[in-house]
């Protein structure tokens, strides 16, 4: 699992400054929705302004928790050195699981907020 989080980070690391000048627009739109500026005021503009910088944050935390992978535990590595790649994989375990659980969790507020906003 851990190892196809690294493979999609790197993937999506070549685009990364498309989703940060994404972020940084979502970021704009929300506050010009949230100070009633212009014709922003709308609460669609507000839903997915919100939603678009949410993923755009979590496609920028996949990219910057899954640059390198820790290596593979080696026969010719100390008990020290061992412990430790076993620590590092099993912090890297835990972050791709509440990872993938905020993935989750953000994919169904989407659904939620956009059936809201096209609703009304």
């Amino acid at each position: 699992m851990i190892e196809k989080l690294v493979k999609l980070a790197q993937v999506l690391n070549k685009l990364q400054p498309v989703f940060v000048i994404s972020g940084i627009g979502f970021f704009v739109l929300l506050i010009a929705s949230i100070l009633g500026i212009s014709n922003l005021a709308d609460d669609q503009v507000l839903t997915f302004s919100l939603l678009g910088l949410l993923w755009s944050c979590l496609v920028l935390t996949l990219i910057g928790q899954f640059k390198n992978l820790p290596p593979e535990i080696e026969m010719k590595n100390s008990l020290w050195q061992k412990i430790k790649i076993k620590c590092i994989r099993a912090i890297f375990m835990i972050n791709g699981i509440l990872f993938i659980f905020l993935s989750i969790m953000t994919l169904l507020m989407t659904f939620k907020l956009a059936s809201i906003a096209l609703a009304g």
